[in-house]
């Protein structure tokens, strides 16, 4: 695609896109302009300086496609030719230093000396480059016509940033507008100053209408009055200076405070860290707790089973020496008994 071809595209296209480009800008102007109402001061720098951005770096995603035009051809601007010739021969001879420098590396020689040739070339191509993105800024039109083209195509890797970055300032733009109420309530702070400047003229209007009845007035009044401004220039002086004062006593006092904010928050922290120490130690104490807890219970139970089992065995015991006593008291009296009975039986034989 020759220089030529793109002019005379671009001549044959210029009606149909200057309508379509007119509508568009229009309506990009009107949602711009409803956005940066939306938008404060400080939003607006930020949205326009990403903006630029996303400017330069669609504009440097076209210039390979840019330099692969015949640079023989003619083209409207000259000195954008000028600029993509130079480009050209800067990218061609840092090409064939950075290939003598691979083959001279190949051979082991200086690495420094290979460095410095490779500086100048390199702040060149810097240079152009930042030319040639002034340049094709100033010719939106030129640019949209070899973006049209056939073949002209940005790479996957350039558009996925390009999209990135659109996305990050719709993002952007959209954390940054203001809401309704915040326009409300700076509205309402605009008519509030609006008011109190108004008043403040209309003060300043009767203080100037008195000075100009007094300076009708007679010399007695005129004296009493300049005796009057004096001392309200002394009390002015007061004021300021108590100001002054105030101030120094309110930063004093808020440097305290932020010592004494620091000094507590240190030791929140440490306390903090103390706590977790003593939850530690208290879970540990705790499971032992539990632990010497449910070995008394065990034991006490165990006792209990054992205390049980002795009265059980103390009751058997006794049981058992009762009925053993009651046994040989009933066999000694038996056995008594008989004795008896054979004495007497004796005493009859005889």
């Amino acid at each position: 695609i020759t220089l030529d071809r793109l002019a005379n595209m671009s001549a044959n296209r210029a009606p149909v896109l200057a309508m379509t480009k007119s509508k568009t800008q229009s309506e990009d102007a009107l949602k711009n302009l409803l956005e940066k109402r939306r938008l404060s001061v400080e939003a607006q720098r930020i949205s326009s300086i990403v903006e630029n951005c996303i400017s330069q770096l669609e504009i440097a995603a076209t210039l390979p496609a840019i330099l692969c035009l015949n640079s023989d051809s003619s083209v409207v601007d000259e000195e954008l030719m000028r600029a993509l010739r130079k480009h050209q021969l800067s990218e061609t001879r840092l090409e064939r230093e950075t290939l003598e420098c691979i083959e001279q590396e190949s051979e082991g020689e200086d690495e420094e000396a290979r460095k410095r040739v490779k500086t100048p070339l390199e702040k060149d191509i810097k240079d152009s480059v930042r030319d040639l993105l002034r340049l094709l800024r100033s010719c939106p039109d030129a640019i949209s016509g070899l973006r049209e083209e056939q073949g002209m195509e940005v790479g996957e890797s350039e558009c996925e940033l390009i999209m990135v970055l659109k996305m990050f300032h719709s993002h952007m733009v959209d954390k940054l507008q203001t809401s309704l109420d915040e326009d409300l309530q700076r509205i309402s702070r605009k008519k509030m100053e609006v008011t109190n400047l108004q008043e403040s003229l209309e003060e300043n209007n009767k203080q100037i209408a008195g000075l100009s009845l007094a300076q009708k007035c007679p010399p007695q009044i005129s004296k009493k009055q300049a005796s009057m401004q004096q001392e309200m220039g002394q009390l002015n002086i007061q004021l300021n200076n108590l100001m002054l004062e105030n101030r120094r006593a309110e930063r004093t006092l808020r440097k305290v405070s932020l010592a004494d904010l620091e000094l507590n928050q240190i030791e929140y922290e440490s306390g903090e860290e103390e706590l977790r120490s003593l939850e530690k130690r208290f879970s540990v104490l705790e499971s032992e707790y539990d632990q010497i807890m449910e070995r008394r219970r065990l034991a006490e139970e165990k006792r209990q089973t054992e205390m049980r089992e002795l009265e059980l065995k103390i009751k058997a015991a006794i049981f058992a020496q009762a009925w053993w006593r009651g046994y040989s008291t009933r066999k000694a009296l038996k056995n008594r008994g008989k004795s008896k009975t054979a004495k007497k039986g004796k005493g009859k034989k005889r």
